[in-house]
């Protein structure tokens, strides 16, 4: 009997978790919670009071309350006072159903132990998800040990009904093991009640996740011809009805018909095969036409056999990642057309602070430049910045660094080293841009300007070339206009002392006129020399053997050096003939070994060499001077002395720039010898190291051999043969021309003078019976000295003429009709080399 109230009570007990779980589980009480409270007080005093009156006495009329103490305590603590209310009224129902003989004693316990839970809730408040705290069922059983001790107390003190010990240890013994068995039944209702609300929260996340990822959920069966879909999955494909089970024939009519075979064999190989595929891709077709594409990823149960159970997964909409991979491809390939067609290489690399850069993109271009390919440059990052030349790469680094966090567009032109060692120039164009706190991205595109470089140092020599060779010709026209307008100075000095010598017989006399003639000749040659710089001088070219010149050299050479310099020589022994100068290579030669000995004050050697080379191509040397192809004879000037620094080997042919003491030189020597080598035809070369030595080579052009017109060895009778010849003579200059009338004259020669070309033919062609004519080059009006013969030659052919010229160039003229039998003086003329030139010409057949 007992043991049937036992199992009964415990069954009312779980009355109270059903309905605990039902008043917490109900979503319309969420937000009422005195009506919850109330609810859950009217459950608890109900249980209660099938409790009471379901208990059976244990001795005699002793009050049954221990079976419901756990009820009434947990009505207190979980609904508060209106629990203790509510439950004070449950055990005055009981004692009016007369399961209580003495109402007096037992509703102030009733009321004292729902009011125990009351008390209890202030200090531990009960926890909607746990339910309470373990503290309370201590803190109840304590305190319902002390409140059944006081009543015993109590009663024995009135004279009430008394129990035994073992009677009251009996009775607290049931009380606790009911607070025990309520508290298991709330914390087991609360427990399934976190557990519902949990589960529907996961199942509320799952699919609000599933909805905003567009996701859906699918299971297939072994056993089933049907897809089980969740509402996710009916909203991805569109689908109309209930989720659950859609049949497959409905899904493939949503997948795209190129791809069912693939899905359908797919599932097949998983369903049938055990395939351990668990992902695939698809196509989808929607009721507006519109194509979306999808990705199912599953997981699959199988029996203790491998056989296939069922396969659950997602389905996820990939068509807006789709697109977006799409447009990023699109982009993508549009920027590498872009960087394709660009004339220079994309480059774009990050920087984190506190961190080096890392180089991130390359286009193609970069093996254009630097020989590298994209991949090995996104592979070692440094390789770019290590290409920079070494002077300026840390500069570089971090300038690059200071623009990049300062958001700041970089423009430098940088000289790099390539991968096969070749150096090239570029033009880096930079710009940054923030991505993140700390986080910058620099873009920018390079170009190869190599060629550009080049073109404007080759633009820079060759411009520096032009105004050297500009200057040049303007210090060539100004000492030629010098020495002309010198010359016919000379030509008035010279020529009025001759005569004046001629009148003079006081020996004295004599030797002061003598002094001054000299004085102007030494005038004259100063002229020379000047002229030889602008390569205007006058040459007399024959064709010479270098060879005896140097071995000649070599003899006094020897004897005049310094006895620490030694000579030696290297001569070829089958060296061509070249058409030049003999006095002027002379003193080329000259000129060269005193700067050699100069060069070697502490002694040394002097090598001379000539050689025979041919020069195939054509070539502008330093000077922008163009030696054409041809055969050449090298003649070479090599010292072991001080040598010259390359500073100074740009300046060595300048006119009046020496390195020597004052007085020790003019500095128109080695301007000297390259302005005649030039005029010669041919050019000068220097090769110096400090410390090692110097050598000069002079190139010869080889000619025929010419026997030219010497006037210098011209006899000089002191009296004419020819006496009494007409002589047509023109000469703008008055003065000198009435020196020439006098010295002709003097002479005995019938002489006619005119100032101009012009007026010398209209004398000529009026009376053609002149044997000579002696004309000037230069000349105002139209016709010049040389057209004045050429146009008088067209009707009298043998006309014997003597040139005369302030300039060396206009003295070494011939062709346009001139015969190269035509003697040509060079002003200031003394008196015996125009005499006997022009006897030597009227002498003549």
């Amino acid at each position: 009997m007992v043991f049937l109230q036992i199992i009964q009570n415990i069954t009312f007990l779980l009355l109270c978790g059903v309905g605990l779980y039902v008043i917490r589980a109900s979503d319309q009480l969420k937000d009422k919670p005195r009506l919850s409270r109330a609810l859950i007080a009217a459950v608890f005093g109900f249980v209660f009071v099938l409790i009471s009156t379901n208990s059976v006495p244990l001795t005699g009329d002793i009050v049954h309350l221990d079976g419901g103490a756990g009820p009434l305590l947990f009505a207190g603590y979980l609904a508060g006072w209106v629990g203790v209310l509510l439950a004070s009224l449950a055990g005055l129902a009981v004692g009016m159903l007369g399961h209580e003989t003495d109402l007096t004693m037992a509703l102030p316990l009733y009321f004292s132990i729902a009011a125990l839970g009351a008390v209890i809730r202030i200090y531990t408040p009960p926890d909607k998800e746990q339910g309470f705290d373990r503290r309370v069922v201590v803190s109840a059983i304590g305190a319902l040990i002390v409140l059944h001790i006081i009543i015993w107390a109590a009663n024995a003190l009135l004279g009430g009904a008394k129990e035994t010990i073992r009677e009251l240890i009996s009775c607290l013994v049931l009380g606790g093991l009911s607070i025990l068995a309520t508290a298991i039944v709330v914390a087991v209702s609360s427990q399934v009640n976190r557990t519902e609300r949990s589960a529907a929260e996961l199942g509320r996340r799952l699919r609000m996740a599933t909805q905003s990822g567009r996701m859906g959920v699918f299971e297939y069966r072994a056993e089933n011809k049907n897809v089980i879909f969740d509402d996710g999955m009916m909203r991805l494909f569109e689908l109309r009805g209930r989720a659950g089970d859609v049949p497959v024939e409905s899904w493939m009519a949503r997948v795209h018909s190129n791809d069912q075979k693939h899905v359908l064999d797919t599932i097949s190989e998983v369903a049938r095969d055990g395939s351990d595929t668990d992902q695939i891709e698809f196509r989808g077709v929607m009721p507006d036409g519109s194509v979306r594409y999808f990705r199912a990823n599953w997981v699959t149960d199988r029996d203790k056999d491998g056989g296939f159970v069922r396969a659950v997964g997602i389905q996820v909409d990939l068509t807006d990642y789709k697109r977006s991979e799409d447009r990023k491809l699109e982009a993508e390939q549009r920027l590498a057309s872009i960087a394709a067609g660009l004339p220079g290489a994309i480059v774009s690399a990050e920087l984190n602070k506190g961190q080096p850069p890392r180089t991130v993109y390359a286009s193609d271009h970069v093996v254009d430049i630097w020989g590298y390919t994209s991949e090995e440059v996104l592979t070692e990052t440094n390789l770019l910045l290590d290409s920079l030349d070494e002077s300026e790469r840390e500069k570089m680094r971090e300038d690059l660094r200071m623009a990049t966090l300062s958001l700041t567009p970089m423009t430098r032109r940088l000289k790099i080293t390539d991968k096969f060692g070749d150096t090239k120039w570029i033009d880096y164009h930079g710009n940054s841009v923030r991505v993140g706190d700390d986080h910058y991205r620099t873009d920018s595109i390079i170009f190869d300007v190599t060629a550009e470089v080049d073109a404007e140092q080759q633009l820079k020599e060759q411009s520096a070339l032009a105004m050297q060779a500009q200057k040049m010709e303007s210090i060539g026209q100004l000492t030629g206009g010098v020495a002309h307008d010198f010359n016919n100075l000379l030509a008035v000095i010279v020529g009025n002392l001759e005569l004046l010598r001629d009148e003079v017989v006081d020996q004295d006399h004599r030797q002061m006129i003598g002094a001054g003639i000299a004085a102007a000749m030494r005038g004259a040659d100063l002229t020379r020399k000047m002229l030889s710089f602008a390569r205007r001088a006058r040459l007399e070219p024959q064709a010479i053997d270098l060879n005896a010149i140097v071995r000649e050299t070599k003899n006094w050479a020897g004897r005049t050096l310094p006895a620490n310099i030694t000579v030696e020589t290297s001569l070829q022994t089958d060296l061509g003939l070249v058409l030049a100068d003999q006095a002027s290579t002379e003193s080329a030669l000259l000129n060269l070994i005193l700067n050699a000995r100069d060069a070697m004050p502490n002694g040394g050697q002097l090598t001379l060499e000539t050689a025979n080379v041919r020069i195939d191509d054509g070539f502008i040397d330093s000077r922008g001077e163009n030696l054409v192809p041809g055969q050449y004879v090298v003649l070479s000037v090599s010292d072991t002395g001080t040598g010259i620094s390359p500073k100074m080997l740009d300046f060595i042919f300048e006119p009046f720039y020496t390195t020597k003491a004052p007085g020790a030189g003019s500095g128109l020597g080695l301007s000297m010898v390259l302005g005649f080598m030039h005029q010669t035809g041919g050019t000068v070369r220097v090769y110096s190291e400090p410390g090692i030595g110097t050598t000069f080579k002079l190139y010869f052009p080889i000619g025929e051999a010419q026997a030219l017109s010497d006037a210098s060895n011209i006899d000089s009778p002191e009296k004419a043969i020819t006496s009494g010849a007409r002589i047509l003579l023109v000469e703008d200059q008055e003065d000198v021309r009435e020196i020439l009338v006098l010295i002709l004259e003097n002479a005995g020669y019938d002489v006619t003078a005119v100032s101009s070309g012009d007026h010398a033919k209209v004398v000529f062609e009026n009376d053609p019976a002149f044997d000579l004519l002696l004309t000037d080059i230069v000349m105002p009006g139209r016709l010049q000295g040389t057209t004045l013969v050429r146009k008088l030659r067209e009707t009298w052919p043998g006309l014997r003429v003597v040139f005369m010229s302030g300039y060396a160039s206009e003295a070494t003229v011939h062709g346009n009709g001139l015969k190269p039998e035509d003697i040509r003086l060079m002003k200031p003329v003394q008196k015996r080399d125009l005499l006997g030139a022009i006897e030597k010409v009227l002498r003549k057949p």
